[in-house]
């Protein structure tokens, strides 16, 4: 991309092939290419230092809901069955 000879014809190539999936890409859009590679702790340490941090996150956050409200549950059915036995 950076050889001024090269680059140029590079990008525009770059742009039809992405344009076979995104018939609306502008000549700008090759420079969001980055989207269709994996991250890696060498190759884009913070975009996958991110993905990693939302792997654990989201899960045990709706984990944690879950265990939540299930144990609520349980908690109210156990108080209803000892109210309807006095």
């Amino acid at each position: 991309m950076d050889n001024p000879q090269t680059g140029i014809a590079l990008k525009n190539n770059l742009l039809i092939k992405c344009q076979r999936c995104h018939p609306d890409a502008t000549s700008n859009f090759p420079d969001a290419w980055m989207s269709h590679y994996v991250a890696s702790p060498d190759k884009y340490p913070l975009v996958y230092n991110v993905n990693l941090f939302y792997k654990f996150l989201i899960p045990g956050i709706l984990g944690g809901m879950g265990v939540f409200v299930i144990s609520d549950i349980v908690r109210r059915l156990i108080e209803r069955r000892k109210g309807a036995a006095h």
